[in-house]
């Protein structure tokens, strides 16, 4: 065969050969320690070796590292040789950008009622699928219900999500870690119920016991600022108010007996003298 139409098969070789493979080196997600918690942070890295690979190092559920396994820190190496542990896992993977997963034990039912039927009748003929990895904590399952009432599962991976579920009577929040694929409950209504009771009785009590405090607190106020500032209150008011000053009039001098020798008695001792003095004159002098 002339070695030209042998080039040529090469060449056609090679043309048909997928881009992966003859550019065999990987590029992965990138991040150690905190920045692997950072929901804005999102590193690339293009591995050195063509037959590198990625990797993600999780520890209790929450990931610890990731990149290219040639570049990975001999601390994290030690991790992923040590599978003896039940808390620290390491997931390796050979396509570019693979290393999006969380660890394997974090799986959940990830469907909605309005596309599979199922979702809500029977969830357990559904296959759980593997969340996204978190950047904020770990995942957590849920199960609840959308804006148009139809029942979804799924992943929450970021701590906004969470709180919001929470907050929500028809949002169920679960581990997959203690529980595989835990968000298979079947009634969200018999939880929401279940959720929204003890809110009711808790607000009802809360609401009893503002007012009974928003009462009270009038009432102390009332029998204790007029007391000092004011002397139109209540009876029990007035009466505390009085008290001290019929027993200051009582104690008084001027409610005792006149004396003889008085200013009383001498007024009434004038006026019969000027009296008397007035019929003399009136007699002596008649008009």
């Amino acid at each position: 065969m002339p070695a030209a139409s042998k080039f040529s098969i090469v060449t056609v070789f090679l043309l048909l050969l997928p881009q992966d493979f003859v550019l065999a080196a990987r590029t992965c997600y990138q991040c150690r320690d905190i920045n692997c918690q950072r929901t804005s942070y999102e590193r690339l890295e293009e591995c050195v070796h063509d037959l590198d690979e990625c990797v993600s190092v999780f520890y209790n559920g929450i990931v610890q590292a990731q990149g290219c396994l040639s570049t990975l820190e001999e601390q994290w190496l030690k991790l992923c040789h040590d599978q003896d542990s039940p808390h620290q896992e390491c997931n390796i993977c050979v396509d570019n950008k693979c290393n999006n997963l969380a660890s394997k034990g974090a799986s959940c039912l990830q469907c909605s009622e309005s596309e599979d039927e199922r979702c809500r009748s029977d969830p357990t003929q559904l296959e759980p699928q593997i969340c996204p990895v978190a950047r904020s904590g770990r995942n957590f399952c849920y199960v609840g219900l959308d804006d148009a009432e139809h029942l979804v599962r799924g992943c929450v991976t970021l701590l906004t999500e969470q709180a919001d579920c929470l907050a929500r009577a028809d949002c169920e929040l679960c581990d997959p870690l203690e529980i595989a694929h835990c968000n298979a409950m079947e009634i969200i209504e018999s939880t929401s119920t279940s959720t929204q009771s003890p809110s009711t009785s808790s607000s009802s009590s809360s609401s009893s016991s503002s007012s009974s405090t928003s009462t009270a607190g009038p009432s102390s106020s009332t029998s204790t600022l007029p007391a000092s500032s004011t002397e139109s209150s209540s009876p029990s008011t007035s009466t505390s108010a009085s008290q001290p000053t019929t027993t200051s009039t009582t104690n008084s001098p001027t409610t005792d007996k006149p004396s003889g020798n008085s200013s009383c008695s001498l007024s009434s001792k004038y006026v019969l003298i000027v009296l008397l003095l007035s019929k003399i004159v009136t007699f002596l002098y008649p008009q």
